[in-house]
């Protein structure tokens, strides 16, 4: 009897030793009673939901991408889904005007800098085109134009707010949402 509660003794230390090797191959080592395989089970359950939930996210992530991709909308933002009593909102067309508040050569590095910022938030996916208004001759000098998708108009205007042109208060400014009537816009 005291030899049986050594023996125990012994096996349970060297288990405690082994940490979770020890719960995983309690099992095994046993004399297979129900109470020995409990030890092992709560392990490998907690264990396989965890490997059933990585597999979950990352087949989620996969199919939002392959969303994004095709939709050219970028991601969901959680934020616009909570906000809209988590229904997925649609995006929303936005046009930014401005026109210059300073001379053109002290816009010029900041409008190049503006350039840049379009095209790197295109390479990220939003859906966005700057260009600059001309008269009948075609001449520069009726200000800009951005035209571009958001959830918002906060998400709207705090996307404007980056803008290096408005950063560096070099353009009057002003931002609507366009809901279009007849038809709609396809910006690539």
């Amino acid at each position: 009897d005291r030899q049986d509660r050594q023996d125990r003794q012994d096996r349970q230390d060297r288990q405690d030793a082994a940490g979770t090797k020890g719960l995983l191959t309690q099992g095994f080592h046993s004399n297979n009673t129900a109470s020995h395989w409990r030890g092992w089970l709560v392990p490998l359950s907690a264990i396989a939901f965890w490997i059933v939930a990585a597999i979950a996210v990352l087949i989620a992530n996969s199919v939002r991408r392959s969303e994004e991709r095709t939709s050219g909308q970028g991601p969901v933002k959680e934020w616009a889904v909570a906000a809209a009593g988590g229904v997925v909102p649609e995006m929303q067309w936005f046009v930014k005007t401005e026109t210059f508040t300073r001379p053109y050569p002290e816009v010029k590095p900041h409008l190049e800098a503006h350039r840049r910022w379009v095209a790197t938030l295109r390479e990220q996916g939003q859906v966005i085109t700057s260009g600059y208004r001309v008269d009948a001759e075609g001449r520069p000098g009726g200000g800009g134009l951005m035209i571009f998708a958001a959830w918002s108009h906060a998400a709207a205007e705090a996307l404007v707010h980056q803008d290096p042109l408005i950063a560096n208060n070099c353009v009057d400014w002003q931002l609507n949402r366009w809901i279009p009537e007849v038809g709609d816009l396809d910006v690539c």
